[in-house]
C-alpha cells in the first residue's frame, strides 16, 4: 500500500525540496513538522551507493536554537546536566537535555559562539519550548528563535574526496593565481554580474519602499472608503434652478443604508473651522488658542484609524446618546494648552464659553488619514449640534463599504442614490463633491505592482545578460589555458578535477561580484532613505 503524505501549513518542506522531487524522491518522513527524504530507489540499491559512491542528503531538519542575551549562559547550563562553565568560544559540547526527572528531552551539541550567544543542534520544537519554558519562568533576559541554517550531509567513501576538491587550499591557490594573473578579464567578468545585482537591488527597492510608502499614507483610514460632500447644483432640474444648495440632514444616513446594502459604515460630521467657519477660541487656565473642532460619531473611528494614547478614549456612543460634554483632542492642542508632563485626561478646556472634560489625546495620522491637523479636537456629533444650533443638518459623511466591494461601484452607487433624494439631474456632476480613497489606492496599488514586476524583469534579464557573459569569458578563459589544462592532463589530472577548477573560478567570481553589487544597491538605497528623512527633519 502505497502512503501519501498530505501537506498542510504545519509541514515545512526545505529550500531543497523541489530539487528532492526532481530527482524522483520516493518517500518522506516527517521530523519536527519537516519533510525528511528516505529513500529514491530500493534500500538494497542505496546502501551499495553509500558503500561505493557519495551521496548527498537533505538533513534540513536538523535545525538550530539560537539563544542570546546577557542570561543566554545561565540558561543553556539550566538545559543540560554537563557543566559548561570552562566552554570555550568556537568549541563545541555534547550536551544532553533533561527535564525535573531526569528523562531525556534531546541529545543536541551545543556550541558557543561568544559569552552572550549560543546554538543548539540538534534541535526541534520541544528543544525550542523547552528552552522558551525555562527562561519564561525564570524571567530571563534572553532572545531563542530557531536560526535559519538549512544543512546538507555528505555522505560516503568518496566525500572526503569531493571536500577536498571544492575546499582544499591547493585548489583555491590555482583559482587566485588565475585571478590575478588575468586582471582584466576578471574585471569584465565581474562587472556583468555586479550590475545585474546592482539594478535589480536598486529597483525592487525602490519599488518596495514606494509600496511601503503608500501603505504608510493610506495606514490612517480603511482602504475602502470615501468621502462626500454637498456643492451647487450645475444643471436646472424639475423646476430647481441651477446653483441649488441643500444640506445633508441625519436621515439620509438611513437612506442610504437601506438601499446601498455594500456600506459597512456612515459616518456624518459636523466641523467649525478648516473648510467651514472660524475655528472656535478653546481656553485651558492662562492658555488659549484657536482650534479646528468637529462633531463626529464613534463609527468615525472605524473609517479613519484613530489612534488614542494610553489612558484615554474615543468617543462612544453613550456620549451621542447624553450629548455629553466630552472631548479628544489632538498631540499639538495639548502641547499647546497643557503644561509639559501633565496629564490632559480627566482635565477640563474651556470651548466656545462650555466647559469640556477631556477623555483622550489622539495620535496625529500622518498621509491620507490626517485630512486635519495634529491640533483639531473632536467633540460627540450631538453636542456639535446642539451647541452651534444645527439641528439635524450636516455638510459631508465619510463612508466605507465591505471589501469585497468595488470602491468605483460603491461611489457611483452612493452618488446616484443621493441624486434621487435631493432632486438632482442624473447627469449632474457637480452637485456632490466625492473623494474616493478605495480606486486611490487600488490605482496606487496597481502602479506599485507593476514597478515591482518591472524591476524583476529588469533585474532578471541584467542578471542573465551578466551570467552569459561570464560563460562567454570563462569559455575564451579556458581556450587560453589550452596548453597549461594539457600539460595537467599529461601529468595525470583527472578531467573531473579540471572540471570542478574552471566552475569554482566561475561561481567565486559569481559570488563575490553578486555580494559586492548587493552591498552597494543596499548602500544606495541607505542614502537615499537618510536624504528623504533628513529633508522631513528639516521641514519639521
Amino acid at each position: 500500500m502505497k502512503s501519501i503524505i498530505t501537506r498542510s501549513r504545519r509541514l515545512r518542506g526545505t529550500p531543497f525540496t523541489s530539487r528532492i522531487e526532481k530527482q524522483g524522491v520516493k518517500s518522506y518522513t516527517v521530523y519536527n513538522h519537516m519533510l525528511l527524504p528516505t529513500t529514491f530507489s530500493t534500500p538494497e540499491e542505496e546502501y551499495k551507493h553509500l558503500k561505493e559512491h557519495v551521496q548527498i542528503w537533505d538533513v534540513s531538519v536538523q535545525r538550530e536554537i539560537e539563544i542570546s542575551g546577557k542570561d543566554s549562559s545561565e540558561l543553556v547550563q539550566l538545559m543540560t546536566c554537563r557543566n559548561l562553565s570552562d566552554s570555550k568560544i568556537g568549541k563545541c559540547y555534547y550536551a544532553p537535555l533533561v527535564d525535573s526527572d531526569g528523562g531525556l528531552i534531546n541529545d543536541p551539541l551545543i556550541y558557543k559562539l561568544n559569552d552572550d550567544k549560543w546554538r543548539v543542534c540538534i534541535a526541534d520544537s520541544d528543544v525550542l519550548l523547552f528552552a522558551k519554558g525555562i527562561a519564561s519562568a525564570k524571567k530571563m533576559d534572553v532572545n531563542i528563535f530557531e536560526a535559519k541554517i538549512d544543512t546538507l550531509a555528505v555522505q560516503g567513501p568518496k566525500s572526503l574526496d569531493i571536500m577536498k576538491k571544492i575546499f582544499e587550499k591547493d585548489t583555491w591557490d590555482e583559482i587566485f593565481e588565475s585571478i590575478s594573473k588575468n586582471r582584466t578579464r576578471t574585471i569584465i567578468t565581474t562587472i556583468g554580474v555586479f550590475w545585474g545585482i546592482f539594478i535589480y537591488i536598486a529597483l525592487a527597492g525602490s519599488a518596495t519602499g514606494l509600496e511601503n510608502g503608500f501603505d504608510e499614507a493610506f495606514s490612517g483610514l480603511s482602504k475602502n472608503s470615501m468621502g462626500v460632500w454637498v456643492q451647487s447644483t450645475s444643471v436646472p432640474y424639475k423646476g430647481f434652478e441651477e446653483g441649488r444648495r441643500f444640506p445633508f440632514r441625519l436621515s439620509d444616513v438611513d437612506y442610504l443604508r437601506d438601499r446601498v446594502p455594500e456600506i459597512e459604515f456612515i459616518s456624518p460630521g459636523l466641523q467649525a473651522g478648516a473648510f467651514s467657519g472660524s475655528p472656535p477660541l478653546v481656553v485651558r487656565g492662562t492658555k488659549s488658542d484657536n482650534f479646528n473642532l468637529f462633531g463626529n460619531f464613534p463609527t468615525q473611528a472605524k473609517i479613519s484609524v484613530i489612534k488614542i494614547y494610553d489612558g484615554g478614549r474615543f468617543i462612544n456612543d453613550e456620549d451621542i446618546k447624553y450629548e455629553r460634554k466630552v472631548a479628544v483632542i489632538g498631540e499639538g492642542a495639548q502641547e499647546r494648552l497643557f503644561n509639559q508632563g501633565e496629564d490632559p485626561i480627566g482635565k477640563y478646556i474651556i470651548i466656545n464659553d462650555v466647559n469640556f472634560k477631556v477623555v483622550g489625546v489622539e495620535k496625529f495620522a500622518e498621509g491620507f488619514g490626517g485630512f486635519g491637523s495634529d491640533s483639531d479636537i473632536t467633540i460627540p456629533y450631538t453636542t456639535f449640534a446642539k451647541m452651534y444650533n444645527r439641528g439635524d443638518k450636516f455638510g459631508w459623511m465619510f463612508i466605507s463599504g465591505y471589501d469585497y466591494v468595488n470602491p468605483k461601484y460603491l461611489e457611483e452607487t452612493v452618488v446616484d442614490n443621493l441624486k434621487v433624494l435631493k432632486t438632482v439631474a442624473p447627469e449632474d456632476d457637480r452637485a456632490f463633491g466625492t473623494f474616493n480613497i478605495g480606486s486611490l489606492f487600488e490605482s496606487i496599488v496597481k502602479f506599485s505592482s507593476g514597478m515591482i514586476f518591472l524591476s524583476l524583469v529588469v533585474g532578471i534579464a541584467t542578471i542573465f545578460a551578466g551570467v552569459i557573459g561570464i560563460g562567454n569569458i570563462m569559455l575564451i578563459a579556458v581556450k587560453e589555458r589550452t596548453n597549461e589544462l594539457g600539460i595537467r592532463r599529461a601529468l595525470g589530472a583527472k578531467p573531473l578535477v579540471v572540471k570542478i577548477q574552471i566552475v569554482l573560478e566561475a561561481v567565486f567570481l559569481t559570488i563575490i561580484a553578486g555580494i559586492i553589487g548587493i552591498i552597494v544597491g543596499a548602500l544606495l538605497l541607505f542614502l537615499i532613505t537618510q536624504l528623504w528623512l533628513l529633508q522631513i527633519v528639516t521641514t519639521d
